[in-house]
């Protein structure tokens, strides 16, 4: 990973960092989208500009670099649990069409005529039928929360939920499926999630800050550097720091598949750099044709924006902007970050916030999202070729 002078196609490296630079310090103060904010702007393994500006500390003491650590909340999804399954699929582990039954027997107990139905790949494009999300942490037992205990928990409610929908009807993003997908990893490798990505992900790519649960005991982190997120009333804090924000994702231990991975700008850049590489055939982790498979858009449901674990911008008001071209992946988190990537040009934007600090009332950054991202590719010379108007979907 390296810091270059790669040719722009539009402004010079130095209008972008100042353009990036500017923003970025007006979402972090006066328009408050943040008390911290980082945005890293990529082509390929090699970073363009990497800014960041705020507090990390209520008292102002500590500033905002891009060092700072996220609660990366859902882009847990791709960045880990959806190459893990691509890893296992290369492995000759797991297919698409496999049922998750298969794996997780338990599943579904109550609905055996559409439990078989719960493929890998539905649960992939969030069209498996199981539901968005739900309060499992509140029936997890206090001794239990937090521990491999609340895990096990968590995940056999899951798999008892019933379904909100058939299979492949409709698409609703669903914490539940990714839930299931990390236990999938979990069965199918022997190892927790952490550990498999850990062993086949963050050290063959030699990542050293990115990773799950800070707080325990890892030498990757310094809390003091993680940036906090908002008061959370069923532990009892003012401000979250250096564990998961997720309920559910904390009660199971700070590792899940829907959530639970921390990072910075450039380790996150590191992953979904590989991502892009790998699509080139120039991946050191992830297989060329099964990523060019993930990426492709699911064909069920009708009007989908869902790829494998990644979503596409929608049509009309997308938080990618409306000057990003086509195809192009990306993936949000609830606490303010965000990745997407122009395939066809070879740029990624990362967006790193904790937006949720220190409550969750500020909606701010649903203007900031696509404003950086024009102000990026606009500054690039980049028009937006393959974005048409139309109605908005899905998360993107």
């Amino acid at each position: 990973m390296s810091f270059s002078g790669h040719r722009l196609p539009g402004g010079s490296p130095n209008d972008l960092q100042r353009v990036v630079a500017a923003a970025v310090t007006r979402a972090a103060q006066a328009d408050a989208v943040a008390p911290a904010v980082g945005v890293l702007v990529g082509a390929g393994n090699d970073v363009l500009v990497a800014v960041a500006d705020g507090v990390l500390a209520d008292d102002r003491s500590r500033c905002a670099t891009i060092d700072t650590v996220f609660d990366l909340s859902s882009l847990t999804k791709p960045l880990v649990t959806a190459a893990s399954i691509l890893l296992l699929i290369a492995d000759g582990c797991l297919r698409m069409e496999t049922p998750a039954c298969e794996i997780v027997p338990e599943l579904l107990p109550d609905d055996p005529q559409r439990r078989t139905a719960v493929t890998v790949r539905r649960l992939l494009t969030h069209c498996s039928g199981l539901p968005a999300h739900d309060r499992f942490w509140e029936r997890v037992a206090a001794a239990d929360a937090g521990t491999r205990r609340g895990y096990a928990s968590v995940v056999e409610q899951v798999v008892r939920t019933p379904l909100a929908a058939s299979p492949g009807s409709s698409a609703v993003y669903s914490d539940l499926g990714f839930i299931l997908l990390g236990e999938i990893v979990e069965r199918l490798s022997g190892r927790a999630l952490d550990v498999f990505a850990q062993e086949r992900i963050v050290t063959p790519l030699a990542v050293d800050s990115v990773g799950f649960r800070p707080r325990a005991g890892s030498a990757v982190y310094d809390t003091d550097l993680v940036a906090p997120c908002g008061p959370c009333q069923w532990r009892g804090v003012d401000a979250v720091r250096g564990e998961v924000q997720d309920e559910n994702a904390w009660a199971m231990g700070g590792v899940a598949g829907h959530a639970g991975l921390f990072g910075d700008l450039l380790g996150v850049h590191t992953l979904v750099a590989e991502w892009v590489e790998a699509y080139h055939d120039r991946g050191r982790v992830l297989d060329g044709e099964l990523v060019r498979a993930f990426w492709t858009p699911s064909a069920e449901p009708a009007g989908t924006t869902w790829a494998h674990g990644w979503d596409t911008p929608s049509l009309g008001i997308s938080t990618a902007g409306t000057l990003i071209g086509r195809p192009a992946l990306g993936h949000l988190g609830f606490t303010g970050t965000s990745t997407w990537i122009d395939l066809r040009r070879g740029i990624d934007v990362i967006v790193l916030t904790n937006r949720i600090h220190p409550d969750r009332q500020s909606m701010a950054i649903r203007e900031f999202r696509p404003q950086i991202h024009d102000l990026i590719f606009g500054c690039l010379g980049m028009d937006g070729a393959g974005i048409s108007a139309g109605p908005s979907g899905s998360q993107s």
